[in-house]
């Protein structure tokens, strides 16, 4: 990686954590990419037509700065490698141990929104590329950079806005449609060989959908009001969460998967039972509509994180229903959050160009 001799000195915040700030970041662009690595030893922050910086969690330093128009970042499950990906449908691989690029062309006809990497039984890697306009998912070998499956999901053809979710235990995708259509709006795709399975989850608009644990089960939550649960094979519904006054903007399930976190415009952090979908309790601290929401990691789950619009990060105690930490207030807008792989590290950034 490219070293750079400028270094910023963290700051410190009340609950402990760094406090990190991009150099000199432009006003026009704000972080859309805020990522943490397998190992949470690094956090990458970018935006649309900015370096992508990336950060040590260990002493705050700015780690390097990789130049292009980044617009997705992962670290492979080894750690020894992270791929980005451009708006000019290309990705690209850097080798930790030194500089070390492997591009990948061809895949896409537009830019690539989501990738993950993934380790196989046979000692090689694959990347899972999804694109945002081509609605196209892309399984690249990584060692020979070659294709292995083109899916193309044409249940989504006339969608105008796509978003991905891919899940961290395997190679299952969930892709979205956030505009309002008559046509199913939640995919379920299996990157490897290919099944798909369709369904028209909420009406209107869906906001967010992610995977259970074991990839077993999705969750999608909507402007209806409503969270689902479903079943991956049979896309059949197994519990449909209402209480919610207004859109749903994100929903999380802990590990044992037996409960469900919601949050939405309503300004409200819900908990549910996926046993027969009461509602177990509600939390109000804050006077924005919630954007994101997930259970912290912990023996028993019984923690949640939420960060609202004027950009407030929670941490909950949901045995006490009461607020365990106010992590800090951002000084602008959260643009992007994101949870490190086992849920320890939490990365936010702003508008102002702030990461956290």
């Amino acid at each position: 990686m490219e070293q750079v001799l400028e270094r910023n000195n963290p700051t410190k915040c009340s609950a402990g954590v760094l406090a990190m700030r991009v150099p000199d970041p432009p006003s026009y662009a704000p972080p859309s990419i805020c990522a943490i690595s397998k190992d949470g030893k690094i956090v990458a922050v970018g935006g649309k037509d900015v370096e992508l910086y990336l950060w040590s969690t260990d002493s705050g330093e700015l780690m390097s700065t990789l130049r292009g128009h980044e617009i997705a970042w992962t670290s492979s499950n080894d750690n020894t490698f992270f791929v980005t990906v451009q708006e000019d449908s290309k990705w690209e691989e850097h080798v930790a141990r030194g500089v070390e690029y492997r591009q990948c062309e061809d895949g896409h006809t537009g830019p690539v929104s989501t990738v993950m990497c993934y380790p196989m039984p046979d000692g090689t890697h694959v990347i899972i590329s999804c694109g945002a306009a081509d609605h196209t998912i892309v399984v690249w070998d990584l060692e020979t950079a070659s294709k292995r499956n083109t899916i193309l999901i044409d249940e989504l053809e006339h969608a105008k806005n796509v978003r991905y979710h891919i899940s961290k235990e395997g190679t299952q995708v969930a892709a979205w449609c956030t505009d309002s259509v008559p046509f199913p709006n939640l995919i379920f795709v299996d990157a490897l060989n290919g099944a798909k399975n369709a369904v028209y989850c909420h009406d209107g608009l869906v906001r967010h959908a992610t995977f259970a644990k074991d990839a077993a089960k999705i969750i999608s939550c909507g402007s209806d009001g409503k969270i689902v649960l479903w079943d991956t094979l049979s896309f059949e519904p197994q519990v449909t969460l209402v209480g919610h006054n207004g859109s749903v903007l994100c929903c999380g399930i802990n590990e044992e998967g037996n409960r469900i976190v919601s949050s939405g415009e309503d300004c409200t952090i819900r908990v549910w039972s996926t046993e027969d979908g009461q509602q177990l309790m509600m939390m109000q601290a804050q006077d924005e509509p919630i954007k994101f929401c997930a259970f912290a990691k912990s023996s028993s789950s019984n923690k949640v994180l939420s960060c609202d619009m004027s950009g407030r990060v929670y941490v909950w105690n949901v045995l006490s229903e009461v607020v365990a930490s106010l992590i800090r207030r951002f000084a602008d807008n959260i643009s992007s959050v994101v949870l490190s792989n086992d849920n320890k590290l939490l990365a936010a950034g702003c508008n102002n160009g702030r990461i956290m």
